[in-house]
């Protein structure tokens, strides 16, 4: 299974992801910075969302994704689209028929992004680590749509 949907997320690079907040997330933005330090001064490990896009593989194919609770997806001319209360606009996520759609319906908080990259690579073919790099992508797009985040955050 090709992937020629115009949408490389196997290209997406390494850095830190420009998540920026509104001042109507501001609240539970900080509400969320406080309970990540209350973690940390536990002797937890604590990442933000904009630090994922840094992690080397070997971290993040131990991330569960799972999709923000609030998030309402939906499918329209072909493509897929979430609907989140922050926004007046459902935003495109990407199209049907795609390996994205199996990597998507992997995000249940069930499995990790290593698990989904290597189911992923037994329905398309692909060597593993094209698989990684393209669930790993996807993964980030997610979360910077805000569609998605690892289990436990």
């Amino acid at each position: 299974m090709a992937d020629n949907s115009g949408y490389p997320f196997e290209k997406v690079a390494h850095g830190r992801l420009p998540i920026s907040t509104s001042r109507r997330k501001f609240l539970p933005t900080l509400l969320t910075e406080l309970e990540s330090h209350n973690k940390k001064m536990d002797g937890g490990i604590v990442l933000k969302l904009a630090d994922l896009g840094n992690c080397p593989d070997e971290e993040l194919a131990f991330v569960m994704p799972v999709i923000v609770p609030t998030c309402k997806i939906s499918t329209e001319e072909n493509h897929v689209y979430a609907r989140l209360p922050s926004i007046s606009q459902p935003i495109e996520l990407f199209p049907l028929g795609t390996p994205a759609v199996t990597v998507f319906n992997l995000f249940d908080g069930t499995a990790t992004l290593d698990e989904i990259s290597e189911y992923l690579s037994h329905e398309t073919g692909w060597d593993i680590a094209h698989a990684f790099a393209y669930t790993r992508g996807f993964f980030l797009w997610l979360v910077l749509a805000g569609v998605c985040l690892p289990k436990g955050t």
